[in-house]
């Protein structure tokens, strides 16, 4: 078991496995003791630039080892990282800055102009770091702060102090900063390593964003706390991702959202079982999809329930019954004496029956310590030690979890509810489509109309009538969609969320609907 605050964590590993490889990046391997002193440098660096206990870094990069060096040399100061979604454009940015009050901005090359005009209208930032080629003019190189003596690791967190916040991907409304403690991070690791039987040889291979709590809690303290190896992608590609696997040697990846889809709707060809790749670890994955793409690919799908509120959800168990297309059951970790009760509830407030949909709750001893600077919001999501997710799901009579949809994105038509994901996996399951979103949108005579927006598949034919018909074959009448919209592509969060309030916000009530007329 790891020390408690994560740099002092990075330390004891970094003491028993110096030479052992911590991250691949392309074609850099960089050891734990490289990665080690890297992390003391930014330390130092960030230090000089006035980075104290307390204090907030944000950070708006993509994918690179900066990111990392960044993070936790904030954190071996006792500073708080705030990561930024590097899909957010000046005023999207500019909200996490001014209301975590960070008081230095890390950037990329990439995205370097909106990070330079929310640099110049803050209120709070006194110092912008440039990751990357450029003159000096335009910022702080990186480089300078690794030039700097090292910092001795451990650091000077405490492990109930603030590591990180992490801004929720804002599908509706404002981002909320949710307030991850260091412990939160180093249990996570250790329990990622657990339920997934994680050891020093596994290769971690993520190509999920390090601005999202997956890539940071699961990944990055996964491997960590397996003494293992970290494969960092720039970004997901469905045409890549085998390569990539096969050219890292990784053993087990995380995926998230749509991935799995678009990996099995890629053509099969020789090269599919050409990897080590024995386990992939991501979102729940419609029943259909499951058994055909482990049959496929010769991998092991673990589907799993977290979030940025609470690391420790559910899981299916990696022995035992695995239930395609369930949640699995509440993650525990024994070596640590943690326990999880997880709950169903309806909105009368009464604990729901096994099968019977409800609000999913939360208790354990890994949950965020709450929203910075909101306690309205925190305390309607922390209620009598319980968090309430805002997701709605059912639990069996084996106790496992089983996801029905985002309590907001429930659609109620004609006296029933309908989960808009529900609706979505079987026109997902259509050939011609690629993708699709399912909205509930104000009808004139009562509740809602269900309307799908569909992204074909590349040189696929299809029609509305065709995929109405293909929905009444498989659903209720009542879920069957009134209207079938065409577009290239769903706006979507970089964490692959398809972003509902802004299919939402372009609906034009005087087309009926309120949607764009089909292409």
């Amino acid at each position: 078991m790891l020390p408690l605050a994560i740099p002092d964590a990075f330390a004891a590993v970094a003491a028993r496995r110096p030479d052992h490889p911590f991250l691949v990046w392309g074609d850099d391997v960089v050891t734990y003791a490289a990665a080690a002193e890297r992390i003391g440098r930014a330390a130092a660096g960030l230090a000089r630039l006035g980075v104290g206990t307390g204090d907030r870094v944000a950070c708006y990069l993509r994918n690179c080892p900066e990111f990392l060096w960044t993070w936790l040399g904030a954190n071996a100061l006792g500073a708080i990282l705030v990561p930024i979604n590097t899909a957010y454009r000046v005023e999207e940015a500019a909200y996490p800055v001014e209301h975590a009050a960070a008081r230095l901005l890390v950037a990329g090359a990439e995205g370097f102009e909106v990070a330079r005009e929310v640099y110049r209208r803050s209120r709070t930032l006194t110092e912008l770091v440039v990751v990357g080629e450029g003159d000096r003019d335009r910022g702080i190189p990186f480089a300078d702060l690794l030039d700097e003596a090292p910092l001795a690791l451990p650091g000077r967190a405490t492990h109930d102090a603030i590591a990180t916040f992490i801004y929720t991907s804002g599908t509706t409304g404002r981002p909320k900063g949710v307030m991850q403690p260091h412990r939160n991070y180093v249990l996570t690791g250790e329990g990622f390593r657990h339920w997934l039987d994680l050891g020093p040889d596994d290769r971690l291979m993520t190509p999920l964003p390090l601005f999202h709590i997956n890539a940071q809690a699961y990944s990055t303290m996964g491997t960590l706390a397996a003494g293992a190896t970290c494969v960092l992608l720039e970004r997901f590609s469905a045409s890549r991702f085998w390569a990539e696997a096969r050219r890292h040697g990784a053993t087990e990846a995380n995926v998230i959202g749509s991935m799995l889809a678009l990996l099995a709707k890629a053509p099969p060809g020789p090269d599919d079982r050409a990897h080590r790749l024995r386990l992939l670890y991501g979102a729940p994955v419609p029943r259909d999809l499951f058994d055909p793409f482990e049959r496929r690919f010769g991998v092991t799908l673990l589907e799993g329930y977290g979030l940025s509120e609470c690391t420790f959800g559910t899981i299916l168990p990696l022995r035992g019954v695995r239930k395609p297309g369930s949640m699995g059951l509440p993650r525990e970790l024994p070596a640590r004496g943690i326990t999880n009760e997880m709950k169903v509830v309806a909105p009368d407030g009464r604990e729901c029956a096994p099968g019977e949909a409800g609000e999913i709750v939360i208790r354990n001893a890994v949950t965020m310590a709450g929203y910075h600077a909101d306690p309205g919001a925190t305390a309607e999501a922390l209620r009598d030690g319980w968090l309430w997710t805002g997701d709605w799901g059912s639990r069996d009579a084996d106790g496992y979890f089983w996801f029905v949809d985002r309590r907001k994105d429930v659609i109620r038509r004609r006296g029933e509810n309908i989960a808009s994901g529900e609706v979505e996996a079987v026109l997902d399951a259509h050939p011609a489509v690629l993708e699709s979103a399912v909205l509930g949108v104000p009808s004139a005579l009562s509740e809602d109309d269900v309307v799908a927006v569909v992204v074909p598949r590349p040189c696929a034919a299809v029609t509305e009538a065709e995929l109405s018909a293909w929905c009444a074959a498989r659903l209720a009448r009542f879920k069957v969609p009134s209207r079938v919209v065409f577009v290239d592509a769903l706006p979507k969060t970089p964490t692959a969320k398809v972003q509902k309030d802004r299919l939402r916000a372009e609906l034009r009530p005087s087309t009926g609907l309120g949607l764009e007329p089909p292409r």
